[in-house]
Parts: structure tokens; sequence; C-alpha cells
């Protein structure tokens, strides 16, 4: 399946776990966690420095608690990755619309 775009991502803490760490997101999901971690650039558009779209600027590090919803057989489960590549993604109109795509860790479940 596809991401499901930005209004699906929350921020739960700009200051991280610790106050100036990683910030915390949440992602719900209707994919399995399994469609959404350890997949390159799942969250296409959505790094940091993206243009165009709804970028929300996740940075490699950030923390996720990725909640399956309705549409996957783990509905209701919560895993828990992190952001750990940001790829530049050019393949529009470089000044209007490039962003870069974020892939999540492997999860863990939460």
């Amino acid at each position: 399946m596809a991401f499901a775009g930005s209004t699906a991502i929350r921020l739960l803490s700009d200051a991280g776990l610790s106050g100036g760490g990683p910030r915390l997101w949440e992602y719900t999901s209707p994919d399995a966690s399994t469609l959404v971690c350890n997949v390159t650039g799942y969250m296409a558009g959505m790094g940091a420095g993206s243009r165009g779209g709804s970028p929300v600027g996740l940075k490699v590090g950030d923390v996720f608690f990725v909640k399956e919803t309705t549409g996957s057989s783990g509905v209701g489960r919560t895993v828990l990755a992190s952001v750990i590549s940001s790829t530049l993604n050019a393949a529009g109109t470089y000044v209007t619309t490039y962003g870069y795509d974020v892939t999540l860790s492997q999860s863990s479940t939460a």
C-alpha cells in the first residue's frame, strides 16, 4: 500500500524524549508495520528540507510510534521505529516539488 500522507503524522513532542534529543512522532497507518518500517523512502517528501505537498520536516534520529488501523491484520498494534535515512528525490520540478523520502527502521513491538 502507499503512504497515507502528512495528515496521518502527528508530532507528540518537539523537545525530544529527554528535552533536547530527537522528536517523538505518531503515524497512524492503514498498512501493517511490516509494510511501513524498513521500506526505503516509504514516507515520500516528508524529510526536512522538502518542498511542495505538506512536508513535516522529519530528521534522521526522530522516533515514531506506528499505529496500525483498519485494513491491516494487526489492528491496534503499535510498534516503535526511528528515522534511519532521508534521501533526496528530485523527480519533480527541482525548485518547487523536490523532496526527501524518509525510511523508518525495522520496528519493535511497543
